[in-house]
């Protein structure tokens, strides 16, 4: 599991030159990031499995799809549409 915070990890992706931050979406107590090349990133608690990655388990970052064109969050959920 990586340690970034949200805002370390959104600053590491502005500072990366092939990828540029297209929308955040929050949720009560996770975050989607979409960036411009369609790939999707989520960090935050997982207490109820709104990371979309199989379980419940809380990470910071992890890489969820690519060629998403958008996203949605609530407060336990989320959304991508490719």
């Amino acid at each position: 599991v990586d340690t970034f915070t949200p805002v370390e990890y959104v600053n590491n992706l502005l500072n990366n030159e092939n990828k540029k931050v297209l929308k955040v979406s929050c949720g009560e107590k996770h975050i989607l990031i979409l960036t411009t090349d369609g790939n999707l990133y989520s960090f935050g608690n997982n207490e109820y499995g709104q990371l979309g990655i199989g379980d419940k388990k809380p990470v910071s970052i992890n890489f969820v799809d690519d060629n998403v064109s958008d996203i949605a969050t609530g407060d336990y959920h989320s959304g991508y549409i490719k």
